[in-house]
């Protein structure tokens, strides 16, 4: 895809001045000129470039922001899938249909747009991000469909891109990798690890060296007999926080419930579940702490997980309490990652409106356990399942989990992909959270 492509999304202005007399679409037109735009923009995301062209009829003609109009469909395929050897990754494409107007067999659109996006040639990469406005018509063909027939766009927003790396490869395996977090000193990295069909769980630990992360080992009280998961460091970095199915005593079933391990004398100690206040009947899962020890974790009652939160005061965690997150209260959020000041809380959800099976979301709080709205994390969620966040010691890095193609590009489709850590600065996540 030639690079002049992706500086460009959409125009403010209609193509054409549509007269006042136009009506409204009927509920049917509407609909399928919206899947036209929803079928577009899917196909991008999948790097389907059949899909794409199939959106276009035979005599369109598209104008890029500030180039020629490119005419035809074979001269558009050319323009967008250029033989010459580059590829184009984009991560994020939020395309919003904002008015349809019909008059007969043509239609008349306008859609504001944001792009993320990774141009590869010749082994070097440009990435960037832009958002935009852009205009179209739309004409119905002889069998019905609705085709794009003009298209033109511009930006309003052009900026850096926001391209999510991957953890270094000591750390990534062609196994699903998840759940890491920085020690606060920045000198150690905790993750889990399974076994490719997910049947047994490993918990690794990794040094910082002068080159990196280093050689992923076994923590030392790992047993896969049971579920030893999602590792977070208290902020004196001596004790570690985990959730683990393991009983308390004997060989009774248990569920899942806070551990914790701490070092003493350079070695770790033996796990022991954090508090009965914390731990309930119910599955305590994936803990994340502030500077100053409020705990945040997921409890699942019944198939439903909510966030609650702790205040550790005068020595002991305090009962838990709901963190409440306007229009979270229906569905299931899991996976919280507080930023180190307290400020943001980024989670997982697959129950509100994402782009893949699970997708990142951020909320500000704006008081005492008061907390805006959800915003979706655009710019790194995918199609793909995205989870398991968590901050680094400084807050400016924060890292996830992702099935995306990754360290294993192809998988069997009717395999769940295995998941790999990546980490992107949380400043170039700013511009999804400017509203806050």
């Amino acid at each position: 895809m030639q690079k002049a492509l992706l500086i460009t999304i959409w125009c403010l202005g209609m193509l054409f001045c549509a007269p006042s007399s136009f009506a409204q679409p009927g509920l049917s037109d509407e609909q399928a000129i919206r899947a036209v735009w929803e079928q577009y923009r899917l196909a991008w995301l999948k790097n389907d470039p059949a899909t794409v062209m199939a959106s276009f009829e035979e005599e369109a003609r598209i104008s890029p922001d500030g180039l020629v109009p490119i005419k035809g469909f074979a001269n558009i395929q050319a323009y967008w899938f250029p033989q010459d050897g580059s590829e184009t990754h984009i991560h994020a494409f939020d395309l919003e249909v904002i008015s349809v107007k019909v008059e007969q067999n043509m239609a008349f659109t306008s859609q504001k747009t944001r792009l993320d996006w990774t141009y590869l040639k010749d082994g070097n990469a440009m990435a960037q991000a832009q958002s935009g406005w852009a205009s179209a018509v739309l004409r119905r063909q002889s069998n019905g469909i609705w085709k794009i027939w003009r298209l033109q766009w511009t930006n309003y927003e052009v900026f850096p891109g926001a391209v999510p790396e991957l953890l270094a490869p000591a750390i990534n395996s062609p196994d699903p990798e998840f759940a890491a977090t920085i020690s606060p000193d920045g000198h150690w990295l905790f993750f889990n690890r399974t076994a490719p069909d997910r049947s047994r769980f490993y918990w690794l630990t990794s040094e910082k060296t002068s080159t990196g992360w280093g050689t992923a080992r076994l923590f030392p009280h790992n047993d896969t007999t049971f579920m030893d998961i999602d590792p977070a460091f208290l902020p004196d970095g001596r004790t570690v926080i985990f959730s683990s199915n393991r009983p308390v005593k004997g060989n009774e079933k248990k569920n899942f419930d806070l551990w914790q391990s701490t070092l003493r004398n350079g070695q770790w100690g033996p796990p022991k579940p954090v508090s009965p206040v914390l731990n309930s009947k119910d599955d305590e899962i994936y803990s994340t702490l502030t500077h100053d020890g409020v705990l945040y974790f997921s409890r699942f009652v019944g198939n439903k997980a909510q966030i609650y939160r702790s205040i550790f005061r005068n020595g002991r965690y305090q009962p838990p309490e709901g963190v409440v997150i306007p229009g979270t209260e229906a569905v299931s959020i899991i996976n919280p990652a507080i930023s180190p000041d307290g400020r943001w809380l980024v989670f997982a959800s697959s129950g509100l409106t994402g782009k893949g099976s699970g997708d990142l979301y951020a909320t500000k709080q704006i008081g005492a356990n008061r907390w805006s709205p959800p915003l979706n994390l655009s710019r790194i969620n995918s199609t793909y399942a995205d989870f398991a966040p968590s901050f680094s010691p400084d807050g400016k890095t924060l890292l996830f989990t992702s099935e995306r193609p990754g360290i294993v590009k192809d998988a069997p489709k009717d395999k769940r992909r295995p998941g790999d850590l990546y980490q992107i600065p949380f400043s170039a996540l700013l511009p999804d959270l400017k509203h806050e």
